[in-house]
């Protein structure tokens, strides 16, 4: 009887998980547009932008952080929808991946701290280069897991029939705008943001679009 009751109360969770992952895709999204920089890596034009725009990087880490937390019960939503180690695998790494957002969300939080009034910036700009270069490449591999764990989800429910085929090809598009953005980053900085928001962009959208399937499922 209780195992009856337990698989029937799993749709009834879908839409809040289909919900937390609207919510996380969005507010990702919405906190690397609040960023003024995105693939900056000089020290001294990210103080700039920092020291120019803190309300704005205050408001993207409480987002970034909102996210990360979304993604949790929305993980856990797609591994009782999807079935397979793909889908499993993808739920692990995008997991991984929101544990790496968040920890990005705090060197954000820093980088405003580091520009604060009273403080000697100069004697920051050290720290800073640590932080953007050997230290920052700790937190690749979340990186990476994030984005191959969103594209498996996608995949595992295109396979499933639960998406159409265009949700994974999104991945397509949003890869040749980021490979776009770096070649072009030095001769059109603004551009180059633009093309790296729509990747993130194309990323959300993906996964935006799974937790519309899950809110869907729950009602059937």
């Amino acid at each position: 009887m209780s195992s009856t009751s337990s698989s029937e109360s799993v749709p009834g969770r879908l839409p809040f998980a289909g919900a937390a992952l609207v919510a996380a895709a969005g507010a990702f999204h919405v906190a690397w547009v609040l960023m003024p920089g995105v693939g900056i890596t000089d020290t001294h034009e990210i103080f700039r932008r920092v020291a120019a725009n803190g309300d704005a990087v205050r408001a993207s880490v409480v987002l970034q952080l909102v996210s990360a937390a979304c993604y949790a019960p929305a993980a856990l939503g797609l591994v009782r929808r999807l079935r397979g180690r793909l889908a499993s695998a993808g739920a692990a790494l995008l997991l991984i991946g929101a544990m790496g957002s968040a920890a990005d969300a705090v060197l954000h939080l820093l980088a405003v701290e580091m520009v604060a009034p009273g403080v000697d910036r100069a004697a920051m700009v050290p720290v800073m280069e640590r932080m953007q270069g050997p230290d920052l490449r700790l937190l690749a591999p979340m990186f990476a897991a994030f984005f191959t764990g969103s594209l498996a989800l996608a995949a595992a429910a295109a396979r499933q029939a639960l998406v159409s085929r265009g949700n994974p090809l999104l991945f397509a598009a949003g890869v040749g705008c980021a490979v776009t953005a770096a070649c072009v980053h030095t001769a059109s900085p603004g551009a180059s943001r633009c093309l790296a928001l729509a990747f993130l962009g194309f990323v959300a959208v993906s996964q935006a679009w799974l937790g519309v399937m899950l809110c869907r499922a729950g009602r059937r």
